[in-house]
């Protein structure tokens, strides 16, 4: 029992610790999965990349997620089987650091488009 107390102490530390909402939006296509991040309240897009099975966006929502409740569970659930959603991360200093970086390949876009 202690044990499981500590872990939670642990991990609502570590989710106090992740300053950056940012909202993860979700589209199925043919060919895989196209994920938008966006911060919270902007249309500001972070980064978009493509993802060939939901797989890496139930990873993200696992480690990420702002809220885990059944409920918000459930809803992302049916956003996947739906082939759509959106789920709000909060992300640590290092994580938005590598989401927000360029890209070294080639021309780079700039680190913020408007949606």
């Amino acid at each position: 029992m202690k044990r499981a107390v500590q872990r939670e102490i642990d991990e609502r530390a570590k989710l106090a610790a992740r300053p950056h909402q940012v909202l993860m939006r979700f589209q199925g296509f043919r060919r895989g999965w196209q994920v938008r991040f966006t911060p919270v309240g902007s249309d500001w897009v972070l980064r978009v990349c493509t993802f060939p099975d939901p797989e890496k966006i139930r990873s993200m929502f696992r480690r990420y997620a702002a809220r885990r409740m059944t409920e918000d569970v459930s809803a992302f659930e049916y956003g996947i089987q739906r082939g759509s959603g959106a789920v709000e991360l909060r992300l640590g200093e290092e994580q938005y650091a590598l989401l927000t970086q360029q890209k070294a390949q080639g021309v780079s876009p700039a680190p913020y488009r408007r949606l």
